[in-house]
Formats: structure tokens, C-alpha cells, sequence
């Protein structure tokens, strides 16, 4: 997806602009000119993805310390 937005959008970057900015202004049509891969991606490959993320979000959870403050949250939000 990366590669294909830095080719096809490489002409709308400006001068000094990130891969960050890029990305972020280019989001909606990265979106919609996936949508329908990403929808038809084989269960396996959705959930090797799932489990990636879920490892680097329990790896950040722990860095920053928040780790076992689930009953905070619990007390403080109701849903």
C-alpha cells in the first residue's frame, strides 16, 4: 500500500513534508483503494495481522507502565 501511494502520489508531496504527512493526507484514498482487498484477505492472514498487533500493543502498554490499570479504567469509564 506504501509503495503503491509513494508512486502514485509522489507528485503532491511537497518540499520538507514526512512519510508521516504523507500518509496521513493520503489516508481516505489509501482506504478506499483497499477496501476491497483488505475485505477479501483470508481469515489466516486477518488474524497473523490481528496477533502483530495485539504483540506491539501489549509491548507499548507495558514500556509506558500501564499495564494491570484495566480496574482504573473500569471505575472511571461506563459504557
Amino acid at each position: 500500500m506504501y509503495a503503491w501511494l509513494d508512486e502514485k502520489n509522489a507528485s503532491e508531496r511537497k518540499p520538507g513534508m514526512t512519510d508521516e504527512a504523507v500518509l496521513l493526507q493520503n489516508s481516505k484514498e489509501r482506504h478506499r483503494s483497499f477496501q476491497e482487498t483488505n475485505w477479501e484477505m483470508p481469515a489466516k492472514t486477518k488474524k497473523e495481522i490481528g496477533q502483530a498487533w495485539e504483540a506491539q500493543f501489549s509491548r507499548l502498554f507495558r514500556s509506558l507502565g500501564v499495564t494491570g490499570t484495566r480496574i482504573y479504567v473500569d471505575s472511571t469509564i461506563n459504557l
